[in-house]
């Protein structure tokens, strides 16, 4: 019985008994891992006058801010309070949002929970957006995300 025992254990171990090669994940883990879409994106230099964004992707959520369009932000002298039109425009002028997403293949569908337009984030959980992107590494292009205020296409450079 004894005997019987030990030949299955031994044929049960991983061939790298006794090598570091057990250290490192099967390959199947390693696939799994992939980041796809997660991490944290910016928009890239390579549109004219493009202005700053930011997109998080996690496991299941996620958040984006950018400036929408091309001109500078205003900014206030701190010595007074902005006035109703100041504080208008610097509304008009970011895309705020965060929530739940999947992604299908080559599209992106959001449901924002949270977002700077009250509208918008009233009407959870039926505020589905579908985007198309496509990820090549750290390059990520979205295309044509006008529904959220950018008519062209937009190129994100991974940075986390």
């Amino acid at each position: 019985m004894r005997l019987l025992l030990t030949i299955l254990l031994a044929a049960t171990l991983p061939a790298c008994v006794g090598t570091m090669d057990c250290l490192a994940p099967p390959a199947k883990v390693a696939a799994q891992s992939s980041p796809g879409i997660k991490g944290t994106w910016e928009f890239t230099g390579d549109h004219a006058g493009r202005q700053r964004g930011l997109l998080i992707f996690t496991e299941t959520h996620y958040s984006m801010m950018f400036v929408r369009g091309t001109s500078p932000r205003a900014t206030y002298p701190e010595s007074r309070t902005i006035t109703d039109e100041e504080a208008i425009a610097a509304y008009r002028s970011i895309t705020a949002n965060s929530g739940t997403y999947t992604l299908k293949g080559d599209q992106l569908t959001v449901k924002a929970y949270m977002a700077n337009d009250p509208n918008y984030m009233g009407s959870w959980p039926s505020n589905d957006e579908t985007f198309f992107v496509h990820v090549n590494g750290n390059t990520m292009t979205w295309a044509k995300p006008g529904l959220i205020g950018l008519q062209d296409d937009v190129t994100l450079r991974r940075v986390q």
